[in-house]
């Protein structure tokens, strides 16, 4: 009988995207101190925003990350099971 439910390229795959979301960095902190223009000014304002928007961000890849192996997993258990009951209803 052939392999059921999803082979390690699903983990892997998955892992591969969360890591790549992870590595993702912070925009440094700006501080003008020769302008007082607004559209300049607004940058420090924006970028700590923009960090903890990333932040959590990552905070749902990581969950997301996790929830998706447990559905890889849980799919393999359930192609299991039914390659079972499959089995049974063809000797029948």
């Amino acid at each position: 009988m052939g392999a059921v439910g999803v082979d390690d390229t699903w983990k892997e795959t998955v892992t591969g995207a969360g890591t790549a979301i992870s590595g993702i960095g912070k925009m440094e902190t700006i501080q003008f101190s020769k302008t007082d223009l607004a559209p300049f000014k607004h940058f420090e304002t924006i970028i700590p925003q923009i960090n903890s928007s990333l932040s959590s961000f990552k905070s749902f890849s990581t969950q997301d990350t996790k929830k998706m192996i447990s559905v890889g997993d849980n799919k393999k258990s359930d192609d299991l099971a039914g390659s079972k009951n499959l089995m049974i209803a063809r000797r029948v």
